[in-house]
């Protein structure tokens, strides 16, 4: 998914958007409330350490609403692409069918 995301998604928007920022991160939501859990909710570490492994990563891009203009040089409004993905061991996601 991160592969994708950057060599591919983030590429052709740079591309089509005149330049491009990244914010991205972790997020640590254990007991899936939608809410930043506290350090004693985190369940899962890296192997042998106290580094938390995260539920899910979130990335924003942002750049100028006006495609003429760089995204650094942007004096205008801005346009926001916001994603959260889920951080699973095998890339798989399942959907509950009702």
């Amino acid at each position: 998914v991160w592969n994708y995301f950057q060599r591919v998604l983030v590429k052709r928007y740079a591309t089509e958007r005149n330049g491009v920022n990244v914010i991205s991160g972790p997020i640590f939501d254990y007991d899936y409330d939608g809410l930043h859990d506290t350090p004693d909710k985190i369940k899962q570490f890296v192997e042998g350490s106290a580094i938390p492994i995260p539920t899910h990563y979130y990335a924003i891009i942002t750049s100028c609403l006006d495609f003429t203009q760089p995204a650094d040089k942007c004096d205008g409004p801005l346009s926001v692409l916001s994603y959260i993905l889920p951080h699973r061991p095998d890339n798989d996601e399942s959907c509950n069918v009702s």
